[in-house]
Formats: structure tokens, sequence, C-alpha cells
């Protein structure tokens, strides 16, 4: 169930719209889409849930974009195309494809779903989340 008049182009970040939070993809083609997720969760997607442990590994998934998203809304969101210059949609989903299957530690506290997807998209490494609050104390 899509809120964007649009459907999602390769390349697109999806921000989809959780009871409790938004959990981030990377559209990839074909209506699937990649994403982070508890590794071992079999349940949707909780990597940006405030209730999640600390600590926690995550693997990396592509699936289908209306099974991620479920009964949820999602919208294409590219908040940070200001900031920073988009990767080539080729280049978004070779980077986003590597990940597939991949297992790593994430502080789930933090919105790394987001953190993943926009590392996808435009190459940045550091949490955006951090950056942000810095600037906010800065």
């Amino acid at each position: 169930m899509a809120s964007a008049k649009r459907g999602p182009k390769v390349g697109d970040l999806i921000e989809i719209f959780r009871p409790d939070f938004q959990h981030w993809a990377v559209y990839v083609g074909d209506g699937y889409v990649v994403h982070v997720t508890p590794s071992g969760e079999r349940e949707r997607a909780v990597s940006g849930s405030t209730k999640s442990v600390p600590r926690e590994k995550v693997v990396a998934k592509k699936e289908l974009l209306d099974d991620v998203a479920g009964r949820d809304k999602y919208q294409v969101n590219h908040m940070h195309d200001r900031q920073y210059s988009a990767l080539a949609p080729d280049q978004i989903v070779r980077r986003a494809e590597q990940h597939v299957g991949q297992e790593v530690p994430y502080l789930m506290h933090r919105g790394n779903s987001r953190d993943f997807a926009i590392d996808m998209r435009y190459e940045v490494t550091t949490s955006l989340r951090e950056v942000e609050l810095t600037r906010k104390q800065g």
C-alpha cells in the first residue's frame, strides 16, 4: 500500500511507517528492496525499534517491498539529496546487493535501517544521527 503517487525507481530510499518507528529500505528493482533486519528474525523488520536490544546483529535481506511493508504505508524519501550527492542508481543497487546475507553488528536503537539505506545511496558511513546531534550541540 504505497502512499507515494509514483512507484519507486531503482536506487530510491523507501521509508516504511511502522506503528512505533520508521523502517528504511533501498529499492533495487522488480518490486524488491534491500534492508536490514535482526538476524534470525522471521517477523516484520524491527531494525529501527527503540524496544530492540542495544547491540544486536542484523542481516541485509533482499525481499519484495510488499512483503517488507505489509499493511504499513511507505513513501520514497530522499531527504538528504540536498546535503549529499546520490550515487548512480546502478551503483546504489550494486552496493546494496553486495550486503545481502551479510550479518553486521549495529546499535539497534539508533535507527540503523535508515543509516544502512543512506549509506547505500550516498556512501555516507558515519551515522547521520550522530552528525545531526553533534551539530545541535556545537
